[in-house]
Formats: C-alpha cells, structure tokens, sequence
C-alpha cells in the first residue's frame, strides 16, 4: 500500500546514515567474492598489508591463516580468541633470511581511526549449514563485526523481538558469521537495541545518546542509535575497550558495556588523569542499584592500563562479602585485563604487594587494613584507589584539616570546643571553612589548636539556640567541599514538583523510567529524578520508585 515506511524503506535510510558517518557503502550482489566466506577478503588482505607495513609476506599469510582457521570448539570460544587478536593483535612466526622470528600482526589502528576501512553493506548471502542473507553487515578493515537486522516498522506483527529470533536462526545456520561478530543489532525504527552472541534479549540494550551530553527520553530514536555506536572513533573505542568476556565456570558471557558505563567510565579516566596532575582527588563515579557497577569498574580498570601507563591499582571495600564479590568480577575478566587480581590478607601483605613491584596489578583489600596503622603504606605515585562503598567513618578514621566532620564537645559564648584535637596545621586549615550544624550554615572565623576538649572554633555568624553538645559539624556545600553524603529521590514521568535543596555537590539527574526490559524492573538509571547532597522530598507518592541515603564521611 502507497504510503507505508516499508523495511527496505528503512534500511536505505539506516545505510545513508552510515554514509554521512564516512562508512562505505558495498551493494553485495555487485561483488564477485566466495559465497562460503563470510570475509570481504579483499578489504581484509589490503588493511593488513596497509597497518603492517614493516611485516614480512610469511608473518601477514601465518595471520590470514589464522583468521581463517579456528579449531574445533564452541562458537562462544572461537569469538573469544578472534576478540583477542582484534584487540591486541595475532601472534605470528615467520623466518627472516633462514631465522624464524615472532611478531604481532594488527588488525585495526586504534589511534588512527582514517587508517582503517569502514564498510556498510547490504544483502550479503552467506552458504554454510544454509542460505542466509542478512539485512546489513558492517566490515571494519573486511572484517564483518556488526550484523544489523531490521525489521519494518510498518508492518503490526513484526518488531524488534522477531529480529532477534532472526539473529539466534543466523547463529544456527550460518554460525562462522560469527565467530567474527562483535555486536548484534535489531531494530525496528521504534525501538533500536545493541548485544552479542551470548545476549538474551532482554539484555539487548538501547544506547541514548550520541555523546553522552543528552539523552533521549522513552525510546532513542533511531539515528540517535547508530550514531552514539559507530560514530568511527568511539566504535573503535568500544571494540578495544568496552567489549569483554566473563568466565562464568565452563560458560563465557561476552558483554557489551551500556551507554551510561562506557560515558561515565570515559569520564572517569579523565577525572582521574587531571587528578594525577593536580590533587589526587579522581572524583565519584555514582551508580544505582542494578546498573552495572561491578563491570563499570572493570572496565575502568581495563582503561587506566593505557591511559596511565600500567598504574597499580587497590581496590577498596568496607565488607568482606563485598570484597570477594567485586574480586570475583574481576577474576572473571582477568583475560580481559589481562592480569590477575590478588587479595591482600593483611596490611604487611598489602604493603608488600605495593612494594614488590613498579607498575601493574590489581590488589584488592577492605577498609579495616588502614585502621591497624596510619604508617604509609607506599610513596608511589602510580597507584589508583577504588573505594567501594568503602564509608571511612566507619572505622573511626576522620580528617581534620581537609575536615569530615567534627564534634562539638561544648559551647560558651560563642565558642566551640571541639571533642577532637586540632595540629596547628589543622585549624590553620579550618579557617575560612564553610560548615553546617543541624541545617545551618556558618563559616569559620578562628581555629585554635589544642587536644581533644581544648581545640577550640568560632564563627562569624550567630550560633542558632538549638545547637549543643555532641552536635555533629559538617563541611557545608556537600559534595563539591569534601562531605560524600547524598540522598537520592526517584519519581515516575509526570511526577512533578520542587525539592528544598541546597549544597555544592548539588546534581540534577534528568532520565525516563522503565526501558530496561525485565532484566531491570526499576531501571533506575532511566528515571527523572534529582540526586540532593542534603534533602529531598517525595512529591508524588504513586510514582515513587525509590530513594536511597548514603553516607561516605
């Protein structure tokens, strides 16, 4: 019927959207290659002669033999290894005037993403266990990494779910495919969403955002999609670094970070390089409850080796159940990291660990080894600390200077004693403080050192009359001054109000609710919402979701 937005209708609008991307676009039918294979062999030989120019003829066939050659295993292990050599190269012998040599051939230029090939192409037919011709193929370098089904937005009985049925037929029928596959796509124009091999759908994902400034609302649209992936240097940047395999017993899971993991983990690694040249203060990387926190820090880990040439790095946490559960994790994805992680069993061990070596590893520990002493426990320069939920006031450890809290222990005409002691160095620090006590702020005007019940505080406004002993003195302007606590207030779409907030740490979070599928039944990182350093209020019960109170001081 006229009219109608018909699949193939799609399909050359997805097709030119690649166009304007810089992608190449190859009509299948029109090449003559070998229907048996599921490489543009042509692109293939050519990239590998073009990134490895100083490489002998023998070492670039050994690595064509190689991608072309897998031995007998599951499909899932077989993507693994081919995952390896996308990533880090194939390792290869060749002989050099009768000497037999090793070497790496590399499949793609990460740092040059024009030095690479980007092909988008339609109808290629693929003969192996059967005849199959998916939508679209996207070759990096002839390679085919993406494999793109569609499905006609105007037609009431198909939906991005049949196209998923579709892609798991694909894997029966025409499994070497994808052995080379990197994500799988389906979409509908509706709703577009991005996975692997081993994805269920419900763990197929949209992805929001073309750079993680904006997200859309309910549903992506379509180019919103296409673009936020394969834009050339962040579809490289998530090939090399946010693809990974967790080794769940005799099962692989192969995963594919989420659009907010992949940008907040970015931004993350770029906190933490200023803070290598200013501070030392990397920042919080915030998650809600079910959003991926354990594989975002795997993936920051992962990303630290590059960006900060192999940095040491320890891994906090406050419980021993969080301890060898976030270690579990990254054990899981030690091929992908590319090293171990050991446990450090005591403070002698940890220090040892540090100690005993100059750069690399990944050492988990729980808060209590730093209650045991407040000795040093390394002067390099080149380790990053993750702390997880790692809240240091429960173990008594309070700084004084670059203040937490403090206590009051008395007050006389204005003056606080203070039921911690000061150094000089500590009140010198204090002076021109801004503070909050039961609400209210104040800024410090003196500061006088002394022990515990003789330190003593003024401050240049009046003390409000409800203030007494054992009042607690936070920094004010929450996060932003040096207080991590926070409390967090979900509400459904519709939902609106004013919350009475106020701090430097202030942030507004605005996101849908519900697009996670069933994996994710609060979907708590698509909401609308606000996250408050001091106060929120719920404004509309019936949509409530969930609010959440945390505390790191």
């Amino acid at each position: 019927m006229a009219g109608f937005y018909t699949e193939a209708d799609y399909e050359n609008s997805v097709i030119e959207l690649f166009q304007n991307m810089g992608y190449r676009y190859v009509y299948a039918p029109d090449l003559e290659r070998d229907f048996k294979s599921p490489l543009y062999e042509e692109e293939l030989y050519e990239a590998l002669h073009r990134l490895n120019p100083t490489m002998p003829e023998d070492a670039i066939a050994d690595a064509l033999y190689k991608l072309k050659n897998f031995e007998n295993a599951e499909l899932v292990q077989k993507n693994a290894l081919f995952m390896d050599y996308l990533q880090h190269g194939v390792e290869v012998r060749y002989f050099i005037k009768g000497e037999e040599r090793s070497g790496l051939i590399y499949l793609v230029d990460y740092s040059n993403s024009g030095n690479n090939s980007f092909i988008v192409a339609n109808q290629w037919t693929f003969i192996e266990n059967s005849n199959k011709r998916p939508d679209m193929l996207l070759f990096l370098n002839g390679l085919p990494v993406v494999l793109v089904e569609l499905k006609s937005p105007s037609r009431e009985e198909t939906d991005a779910s049949e196209a998923y049925s579709q892609i798991r037929n694909y894997m029966h029928e025409i499994p070497s495919m994808f052995i080379y596959n990197c994500i799988c796509v389906m979409s509908d124009l509706m709703t577009s969403k991005a996975g692997t091999i081993t994805s269920g759908e419900d763990r197929f994902m949209e992805w929001k955002t073309k750079d993680g400034s904006y997200e859309n609302t309910q549903y992506a649209q379509f180019d919103t999609f296409f673009e936020g992936i394969f834009e050339k240097e962040r579809f490289l940047d998530i090939i090399k670094n946010f693809i990974c395999f967790s080794n769940e017993g005799t099962k692989q899971f192969k995963i594919l970070a989420g659009y907010h993991q992949y940008f907040a983990v970015n931004k993350a690694v770029a906190s933490t390089k200023h803070a290598t040249e200013t501070d030392g203060k990397g920042g919080v990387f915030w998650h809600t409850q079910g959003s991926g926190k354990s594989l975002s820090m795997v993936f920051y880990a992962h990303r630290l080796q590059d960006a900060l040439d192999s940095p040491t790095i320890v891994v906090i946490t406050d419980r021993n159940d969080l301890d060898d559960q976030l270690y579990g994790q990254f054990a899981k994805c030690k091929d992908f990291l590319r090293q171990e992680p050991v446990h450090a069993e005591s403070r002698v061990h940890l220090k040892e660990l540090l100690d005993g070596r100059k750069a690399n590893g990944i050492i988990f520990t729980t808060m209590q080894k730093f209650e045991e002493s407040f000795d040093c426990l390394s002067e390099r320069r080149n380790i990053v600390v993750m702390a997880d939920e790692a809240h240091r006031g429960q173990y008594g450890l309070k700084e004084k200077g670059d203040a937490k809290t403090l206590t009051i222990a008395s007050i006389s005409s204005g003056t606080i004693t203070l039921k911690e002691d000061l150094s000089s160095t500590d009140a010198a620090a204090l002076v021109g403080r801004s503070i909050q006590i039961k609400g209210f702020d104040y800024s410090i005007k003196t500061a006088s050192s002394g022990d515990a019940g003789a330190a003593t505080i003024t401050v240049n406004e009046t003390l409000n009359s409800s203030i007494t002993a054992e009042d607690v003195i936070y920094p004010a302007g929450a996060g932003k001054d040096g207080r991590d606590i926070y409390s967090t207030l979900f509400i459904g779409q519709n939902a609106y109000g004013v919350t009475n907030i106020t701090g430097g740490g202030l942030e507004t979070i605005l996101k849908q609710k519900g697009s996670a599928g069933t994996g994710d039944p609060l979907d708590q990182r698509s909401t609308v919402g606000w996250k408050a350093t001091q106060t929120a209020e719920i404004l509309s019960p019936e949509f409530m979701v969930r609010v959440e109170t945390t505390c790191s001081y």
